[in-house]
């Protein structure tokens, strides 16, 4: 009987997964994991009426990050619960508020020409990177400096350098990341260029959303399992890494805390 025996490992599924282990096997995005120096390329949108980020919301329960599906206009329980535990208004309350707050987060697509002052391996691949407010509004900064324009422009943009610093509390900061000073193509070659622009990712598709149910599945176990006195907070008549830890970000916190809540009470 004939048949097709595999004879060979699929080498890039191989790299795939080796990459995916070494970078956290629950983070599905892009990061810079050491401190220094990532050279990188932000590449156009997918679609040409797109624009080539996407704004998302994530809460961090316990060890787990999961994208808010309020951002997307449907109910979330977290954020429910986040509103009800400032409600109470004590000391414990609030600080279990901030544990579960929602953070904006903002995804791309990128292609990382360097890691540490190193060459990658293969510049054209294609990654979904995940940044905080605060290289978001670099960047757009960049973008909408006369010297500097569109990031993404294949003939014409600029690579970025993102510079990984230890913050003053400990936590990363990415404040010193900026474009290099002169303007080159994405790619030297033709066929790189078409390499990498057929592997844009649809970044609505990279966002998986939990059910309501699930979502509040995990927030009661996390309120019951890791908080002492949490019963205090539950529904009733008595009290459910990728690399976020970037700089406190309080001044956004407090703006989309008032969206937030203001959203909540409609």
């Amino acid at each position: 009987m004939n048949k097709d025996y595999i004879r060979k490992s699929n080498l890039e599924a191989l790299k795939a997964a080796f990459e995916q282990n070494k970078r956290g096997a629950n983070f599905k995005f892009w990061k810079p994991i050491k401190y220094g120096k990532y050279t990188v390329r932000f590449l156009p949108p997918y679609s040409p009426d797109g624009i080539f980020y996407k704004q998302v919301t994530q809460h961090k329960i316990g060890d787990q990050y999961l994208f808010c599906p309020k951002t997307e206009g449907d109910p979330c329980p977290i954020c429910e619960k986040y509103k009800q535990l400032y409600d109470i208004g004590t000391d414990e309350a609030i600080a279990l508020a901030k544990d579960i707050k929602p953070k904006k987060e903002f995804l791309y697509n990128i292609i990382v020409k360097d890691e540490l002052g190193k060459p990658t391996d293969d510049p054209t691949h294609v990654y979904v990177y995940m940044s905080g407010r605060l290289l978001y509004d670099a960047l757009m900064d960049y973008f909408f400096d006369e010297d500097y324009g569109d990031l993404t422009d294949v003939e014409n943009g600029y690579d970025f350098v993102i510079n990984k610093q230890q913050g003053d509390l400990g936590f990363p900061t990415y404040k010193n990341s900026k474009p290099r000073k002169n303007p080159s193509k994405l790619m030297e070659s033709e066929e790189d260029i078409e390499k990498v622009l057929s592997n844009i990712r649809d970044l609505d598709k990279e966002v998986e959303y939990k059910s309501y149910d699930e979502l509040k599945k995990i927030l009661d176990a996390y309120m019951i399992n890791e908080k002492v006195g949490a019963s205090q907070f539950a529904e009733g008549d008595s009290k459910s890494e990728p690399d976020h830890k970037e700089e406190i970000e309080e001044e956004d916190m407090n703006e989309f805390e008032k969206e937030l809540l203001e959203g909540i009470k409609d």
